[in-house]
């Protein structure tokens, strides 16, 4: 579990005290920094406007809730009935949900246990070895966070892959991932096994989506040229987590996700108009169905809305991104589409579409931007 920190009334005003004067402090700081430091207030970059809380209490008390799907895929060691068992759930749980929890993957739990604790031992090294490890630029490799609007998230992130475009061939840095990290020791080995076990998860599920889809098991992967990533995410405890916001609402902008959450509950996935947390299951990956999957499906799977509250707990997560080439050309498959079934979206480049996530007044949605027929 990690750290807890004071919780303060949500709405407690700023005060003297421990909390940060914003004025004299650098304007990069990173959160893990500012909370280190002892606040007992949330700084006011961090603060949402009312309409944009979330109290924990309220969304507790929305009564029970469904659970996302859980989807076995040991069930595919039968490529007679499991094997349809299992496509007929994935398109359900696509339909319904746009997400679900994914268990007996194939990635070895002392895998997933190692990279998790690389991941958060970073997080726990002093400021001055984490600085190391600086991003450079935004969306490329190390410790940075790309902060959109006035009001940040509450999280640190560590980019292990370089999302700009710019990457070196593995050949020519001699590892998986774009950035190499030499601290934590032992870190660097047990995030590369990760990423290529993760990376076989990902193409053997860009195979199973085809097939949900109707379509031969290449037909992904001839729509959208693979291309994988990894973004693991912080959120340090939080004296008044009423008032800010891990992640605001959202949806991811590659093909799909795949996530691997620590024990702390934080996720919620919009369902029906409401809320639904998605308490952790041990070793299970939740797979997310993301903006590039919903073109080329011509809006048969739906890309998922989801959030993330902040706490008095610290929690650490793992993000692995199923995502294609900045050049590469993103439309509706004309094998889904008919007389019938229109396209239901023009066709973008995708450096195109990235360009659009990074608008500071957009953050759910973004989708219909594209979409045919508004």
């Amino acid at each position: 579990m990690g750290r807890e920190v004071p919780r303060l009334a949500p709405g407690q005003e700023l005060q003297s005290g421990n909390s940060i004067d914003t004025a004299t402090k650098r304007p990069e700081e990173m959160l893990i920094s500012i909370v280190e430091s002892g606040i007992e207030q949330v700084p006011p970059e961090f603060i949402r406007p009312p309409h944009e809380r979330v109290s924990r209490l309220d969304s507790d008390s929305q009564g029970p809730h469904e659970q996302i799907p859980v989807i076995d895929l040991s069930m595919m060691d039968d490529e007679g009935a499991g094997k349809r068992q299992v496509l007929a759930e994935i398109v359900r749980a696509c339909e319904d949900w746009g997400c679900f929890h994914l268990i007996n993957h194939g990635v070895p739990a002392l895998v997933m246990d190692a990279a998790m604790k690389a991941t958060k031992g970073f997080f726990a090294l002093p400021a001055s070895e984490r600085e190391k490890y600086r991003m450079t630029k935004i969306g490329g490799k190390g410790y940075g966070q790309a902060y959109g609007g006035q009001t940040k998230d509450w999280n640190d992130r560590l980019f292990l892959t370089d999302f700009s475009g710019e990457e070196e061939p593995k050949s020519e840095r001699g590892a998986f991932f774009d950035l190499v990290l030499t601290n934590p020791p032992g870190a660097q080995e047990a995030l590369e096994t990760y990423g290529e076990a993760v990376y076989k998860l990902v193409q053997r599920t860009m195979v199973l989506v085809s097939e949900a889809l109707g379509q031969s098991p290449e037909f992904l992967s001839t729509e959208i040229p693979l291309r994988f990533g990894t973004i693991t995410n912080h959120y340090p405890p939080c004296p008044q987590p009423d008032l800010v916001l891990g992640l605001l609402p959202h949806e991811d902008g590659g093909i799909f996700t795949f996530l691997h959450q620590d024990e702390v509950l934080g996720l919620e996935v919009l369902k029906d108009e409401r809320w639904v947390p998605v308490p952790p299951i041990e070793h299970a990956f939740i797979f997310m169905v993301a903006d590039l999957l919903q073109i080329v499906g011509n809006d048969r799977f739906k890309s998922v809305t989801h959030r993330v509250l902040a706490g008095p707990i610290a929690r650490t997560v793992m993000a692995n991104f199923a995502v294609t080439g900045n050049d590469a050309v993103i439309q509706p498959a004309p094998e889904l589409c008919s007389d019938l079934e229109p396209p239901a979206f023009r066709s973008v480049v995708y450096k195109d579409y990235l360009k659009m996530l990074l608008r500071d007044d957009i953050h759910a949605k973004r989708l219909e931007a594209f979409r045919l027929g508004l």
